[in-house]
């Protein structure tokens, strides 16, 4: 029996499940201050000046769900979980 594929909505949904089971986690003051740049500005640019590092930065962020990327604001955003991480942080 053939099983259609998941789809990305159905992976965000079980990570949101599984995120709302979570405690926030306290962050490393060079994430807490990544996060901190791209609430303000909607990227690394003028925080990190090496062009790989903040790819890289970028894509760490984005894996582990702390921020996305708003197509409309053409910019990224803390995702909800970031918020709460970076809140988390600075309690």
């Amino acid at each position: 029996m053939a099983h259609a594929p998941l789809g990305r909505g159905y992976l965000r949904a079980v990570s949101d499940a599984v995120r709302e089971e979570e405690k926030p986690q306290k962050l490393a003051e060079p994430l807490l201050t990544a996060l901190e740049h791209i609430e303000e500005r909607g990227s690394l640019l003028g925080l990190v000046s090496d062009r790989a590092e903040r790819l890289s930065l970028m894509k760490t962020l984005a894996d582990q769900e702390f921020v996305a990327w708003n197509a409309k604001a053409a910019k990224y955003e803390l995702t909800s979980w970031g918020r709460q991480c970076r809140e988390a942080s600075t309690a």
